[in-house]
């Protein structure tokens, strides 16, 4: 024999309504339905038993005639079935049905949905979970590279722009700025945190362009003969270099130092190969 007994009781005596504190008398994997026997207790030990007339909600059923003593906060049983009885396999296995197709709202609810979603756990009470939809995943603030110009829902470019705690309270904790980093055009580099690799940063600072400190051997003509056109100059004192090993060389006639101009690969910056993508970041 099943019994039901979560929660408390309250009714008014000459009344059939009968209501709940903390039950889940509607939940079909708990078994209560009506035509079962509900049984209280009165003050001076003896004990009532009620037939279940319908069962309206999770906190709310009505009896089969009038209550005949008040209940407040009162413990309770409602005998949900006979062990080993017909009544017992079809209610076990209505039951174990709703709580299956129970189970795949849910989960549809955790793959597909966004933020937090909530779901009915098998003994009936809600619990509220992160879901795994499009971007759940990743935690808010996080830069993304996107290969397309608009950012998908829920997410912002990182273009500089500022943004509200009202609108955005959770990216507000990875932004105390209120303002999003501009990473238009820029690589992200990670954070030196005492490695004395990039001394002196600190997290979301920006970085102008540089090139590091070096030398370059070149051999070159020092007298006052005159170089010409893929040949230098052919005093005793000078150093041949094959034209091949170089580019778009510039000379100068007389005394002083020479130089070399390389036009071939230099830009107005420093940079590797690289693919532009769009940096995006997870707003809610």
């Amino acid at each position: 024999m099943a019994w039901y007994r979560s929660g408390t009781v309250t009714s008014v005596a000459g009344q059939n309504v009968i209501t709940g504190t903390g039950t889940q008398w509607a939940n079909n994997v708990m078994g209560v339905a009506p035509g079962q026997a509900f049984i209280v207790q009165r003050a001076n030990g003896n004990t009532l038993i009620y037939e279940i007339l319908a069962v309206d909600s999770n906190t709310r059923i009505r009896i089969n005639g009038n209550v005949v003593d008040a209940l407040v906060a009162s413990n309770y049983g409602i005998q949900t079935s006979v062990s080993n009885s017909y009544s017992a396999l079809a209610r076990e296995t209505s039951a174990q049905l709703a709580l299956y197709q129970q189970l795949l709202q849910d989960w549809q609810q955790i793959t597909t949905g966004t933020g937090s979603v909530s779901i009915i756990a098998p003994d009936g009470s809600t619990v509220v979970i992160p879901s795994l939809g499009e971007g759940s995943l990743v935690p808010i603030g996080v830069p993304l590279p996107y290969p397309l110009a608009t950012p998908p829902a829920g997410f912002l470019k990182c273009n500089g722009s500022s943004f509200s705690t009202a609108e955005y309270p959770k990216l507000a904790l990875a932004y105390p700025s209120l303002k999003l980093p501009d990473l238009r055009g820029e690589f992200i580099r990670g954070w030196d945190d005492g490695r004395r690799v990039d001394s002196g940063r600190v997290v979301l600072t920006g970085q102008s362009q540089s090139v590091q400190q070096h030398t370059h051997d070149l051999a070159m003509a020092y007298s006052s003969d005159i170089g010409y056109k893929d040949r230098l100059g052919t005093s005793p004192n000078s150093d041949m270099i094959p034209i091949k090993y170089m580019t778009n060389v510039t000379t100068f006639t007389g005394s002083g130092n020479y130089y070399l101009k390389a036009n071939d690969s230099t830009g107005v910056e420093t940079r590797p190969r690289n693919v532009a993508f769009n940096y995006i970041v997870r707003a809610v």
